[in-house]
């Protein structure tokens, strides 16, 4: 049953919510599989390039905190099994000032 005719026929909420998790999941495998390498680059450039927050990323992105959270989780392991980690063994994320007209942003 498709969730609108679920609605319509007067399914319980708690079913409804189920169902549109899942739907929010294939969603998101969709969007993944069509545009992931640009969503990794973007989730890259925005945390570690920017300095935001996996909620600002999450909204520039377009994505759930949670989602960039992982994301970053599976970057940061692969960069680990390739070698790149510093000293203390975690992989860097540098903080870049904000662009200012005194200081102009060279991206």
């Amino acid at each position: 049953m498709a969730y609108v005719e679920a609605k319509n026929a007067g399914t319980a909420p708690a079913r409804l919510r189920v169902m549109a998790q899942k739907i929010e999941e294939v969603d998101t495998q969709l969007r993944m599989i069509e545009t992931g390498p640009l969503l990794y680059a973007g989730i890259v450039y925005y945390y570690w390039r920017l300095g935001e927050t996996s909620a600002d990323v999450g909204q520039a992105m377009n994505l759930k905190p949670p989602h960039v959270r992982q994301c970053l989780y599976r970057m940061r392991r692969s960069a680990r099994e390739l070698g790149y980690e510093n000293k203390e063994g975690c992989v860097v994320r540098a903080r870049i000032p904000p662009c200012t007209p005194s200081s102009p942003c060279l991206l």
